[in-house]
């Protein structure tokens, strides 16, 4: 037995390669529904969202399908992307699938001159990316790479290193960071800003102000790329009727201008700080722990005593909520890198 991989490019029958590609998730983990499965139209507009160079790959056992990745050209020096990733551990062929990935990356990445690769990134780290690599305890949560953390170990098997390293962390006692904080918010207030409540359902008004907000908060962050409005605003819509941003913020500067956001809400009895970003020039006001601290305030009085500070880069200033609550548990996230010189 020996695998063959197809490529999307060189397909006879692209209705064929999709229907498979975009099916061998959800038959992979068809019996574990905490696995996320991408809903089709959602997955589908992978095959037509990216402008730049990109293939589609299959690698199979005769017809049994084995692995499924993407890989992409980048607009970051050396450097292409894979993603969506996934591959059947439980076959005899895992690790020769595996390899003939590996090679197939190397061919790839030298034909189109490159160095590197670094993923899972599913073209753009504005879509799911990551992979799980540890968890000391705590639930999974629906925001978190959630494929098993034995992909990470295997794909450093064949050579891959860690890249970046991303963290949640669960912690307790949230009224000694009330506490703390309540100042910050104070000041905020006296010095005239505001915090406007999120609806539940967010209206396309709202999705248009993160939008745009997002764009400026994360144009210096590591590998960030543009993202349009569409792109976005379908993402966003993908987890309509999901997602409460009820317990989400929007800060107003003294004069009426929308110039950040909180996007927290609960899960697991606990309440999680997903994304919290303030304009450049309002830095230094606290407002960041500011909108914290309203938020953990309602987490309080529905009787809530966790907090989960969710995908922080290991180092940032986030870790510093340790030093004022209880640390529970740790999740840790890599992105991997294959390095064609090493």
């Amino acid at each position: 037995m020996s695998t063959h991989l197809e490529l999307y490019s060189k397909s006879n029958d692209l209705d064929l390669f999709r229907s498979e590609f975009l099916g061998f998730s959800n038959e992979l983990y068809k019996d574990k529904p905490h696995i996320m499965k991408l809903p089709e139209f959602l997955e589908s507009f992978y095959f037509k969202m990216y402008p730049g160079k990109h293939d589609f790959i299959l690698i199979k056992d005769n017809n049994d399908i084995l692995l499924r990745s993407m890989i992409c050209v980048t607009s970051f020096e050396d450097t292409a992307f894979f993603g969506l990733f996934d591959f059947n551990q439980h076959s005899k062929l895992h690790a020769e699938a595996l390899e003939h990935f590996k090679r197939f990356l190397i061919l790839w990445l030298s034909e189109n001159q490159l160095k590197r690769i670094i993923g899972p990134i599913n073209f753009s780290t504005w879509l799911p990316y990551r992979l799980m690599s540890s968890m000391d305890g705590g639930p999974l949560y629906s925001f978190e790479p959630n494929r098993p953390t034995d992909y990470c170990s295997r794909l450093k098997n064949i050579g891959f290193k860690s890249n970046q390293i991303y963290s949640s962390k669960c912690y307790k006692e949230l009224k000694k960071f009330t506490e703390l904080t309540k100042n910050q918010f104070d000041s905020a207030l006296n010095a005239g800003f505001k915090f406007e409540s999120m609806p539940k359902c967010l209206s396309e008004s709202d999705i248009s102000t993160i939008h745009q907000l997002s764009l400026r908060y994360f144009e210096k962050s590591y590998l960030a790329t543009s993202i349009d409005f569409r792109t976005f605003s379908t993402l966003y819509a993908a987890n309509s009727g999901k997602d409460d941003y009820s317990n989400s913020f929007f800060v107003l500067s003294p004069t009426g201008e929308k110039i950040g956001f909180l996007i927290s809400f609960y899960e697991h009895n606990s309440v999680v700080i997903k994304t919290v970003g303030i304009n450049d020039e309002y830095r230094g006001y606290g407002l960041s722990n500011a909108c914290i601290y309203l938020s953990l305030i309602k987490a309080q009085e529905l009787g809530i005593d966790l907090m989960v500070a969710a995908m922080v880069k290991e180092g940032a200033q986030s870790e510093s909520y340790g030093r004022k609550m209880t640390l529970q548990w740790t999740h840790l996230y890599e992105i991997l890198e294959f390095n064609l010189n090493v």
